[in-house]
């Protein structure tokens, strides 16, 4: 059976969970079992109407919340928000989330993180924050200079610090949840250098990575890169990138693609 990846998320005990489409008005929430190298059916929920721009997955307090962003073309957005209990096989509906009207005519994805026990939802110039001990959201106030016109590329965790990278490439900024406090980050080495066709924050041990990728056409060719960097910032005070030198075989493209 083939799934298509909706999200994915990895709990605080290691577990990885995915949630994918297949055959029907289904969706199926998978996770990975280490020991037999499977992926275990774990629950099912309703394929979302039409108008659905994005799904999120994420864990707070050892309970599973799937976040389903709905862009209708004529109508409002909203975030429909469920609590799994594992207990029951049941997905649970919390309080919906009413962003701002959406700017320009484009739809426009989200991101979701969980920090310090509560979820973040970020959109364009737009942050939430929801506290699931009431079942309540709240707007954060964010500064002029962290409101973006398209949206936020990739956002991850990394203690009580949430580290975005912007769309246009080169804003990477960290919120520190603890402090309420926001800062800039530097552009990783090189990025400006080729041709450039995407990149990936990731947190490994407890520090803050980024892939690069590049490709040297003219034109670019969504299947085809021609590099790939991985750097760590060492130092985020100091704003110091190092380039790990990753070595990847001739042939990793394919690998990768599957063929």
């Amino acid at each position: 059976v083939h799934f298509n990846i909706q999200a994915m998320t990895v709990t605080s005990n290691n577990d990885i969970y995915i949630l994918a489409g297949k055959s029907g008005a289904q969706l199926a929430l998978l996770v990975y079992n280490h020991l037999e190298n499977v992926w275990e059916h774990q629950s099912s929920l309703p394929k979302a109407d039409a108008g659905l721009a994005e799904n999120c997955l994420v864990e707070v307090g050892g309970h599973l919340y799937h976040l389903a962003f709905f862009s209708p073309r004529d109508e409002d957005e909203f975030v429909l928000l469920r609590k799994y209990d594992k207990r029951t096989d049941q997905w649970l509906e919390r309080s919906r989330l009413l962003p701002k009207k959406r700017v320009g005519n484009f739809t426009d994805s989200c991101k979701a993180v969980a920090c310090g026990g509560q979820i973040y939802f970020m959109k364009e110039r737009e942050w939430h924050r929801y506290h699931p001990s009431d079942d309540q959201w709240y707007e954060m106030p964010l500064p002029e200079e962290y409101m973006y016109p398209h949206n936020i590329r990739t956002a991850v965790v990394s203690e009580t610090d949430i580290f975005c990278e912007g769309e246009n490439l080169h804003d990477i900024f960290m919120y520190d949840t603890k402090s309420d406090t926001w800062c800039d980050l530097p552009s990783t080495p090189e990025k400006a250098t080729f041709n450039y066709l995407h990149s990936r924050l990731f947190v490994w041990e407890g520090q803050l990575h980024v892939i690069n990728c590049w490709y040297y056409s003219s034109e670019p060719l969504h299947d085809k890169i021609d590099r790939m960097q991985i750097c760590v910032l060492d130092d985020s005070s100091e704003g110091i990138w190092t380039d790990l030198k990753v070595t990847l075989p001739d042939d990793w493209m394919e690998n990768l693609s599957g063929e």
